[in-house]
């Protein structure tokens, strides 16, 4: 985990990564307060089929591998998300996709975590 000073960046172990793909299951876990969070079907589709297979619990490799939660300290929920495309290249830059939740827009969150 990684903290700033308004923020927990959390990588997904694959038992996590698999609960973040219903509805609540995963703040229930990690005693995080319920948004009404979704994931869409192609994303549930991708991270059951293509990401999951690729995580081995527990190892240092997984996590350019996994999704990372990024919880707003403040008020105790996830705001956004992100995943590495992938292992840095030569130049140590990698690609990342990700969302904000829409009522944590514009706030600097997705730029505070990946910086």
């Amino acid at each position: 985990m990684i903290t700033t000073d308004r923020l927990e960046i959390i990588p997904l172990s694959h038992s996590q990564l698999l609960a973040y793909t219903y509805p609540d299951q995963l703040e229930q876990s990690l005693g995080l307060v319920e948004n009404g969070r979704t994931v869409s079907e192609r994303t549930t589709a991708k991270i059951i089929s293509e990401i999951l297979p690729k995580i081995i619990a527990e190892k240092q490799s997984n996590l350019f591998n996994t999704f990372w939660i990024i919880v707003l300290k403040s008020i105790n929920t996830i705001t956004a998300e992100f995943c590495f495309k992938g292992e840095p290249n030569n130049n140590g830059v990698v690609s990342t996709g990700y969302a904000t939740g829409k009522e944590f827009q514009n706030a600097g969150i997705m730029t505070e975590a990946l910086q």
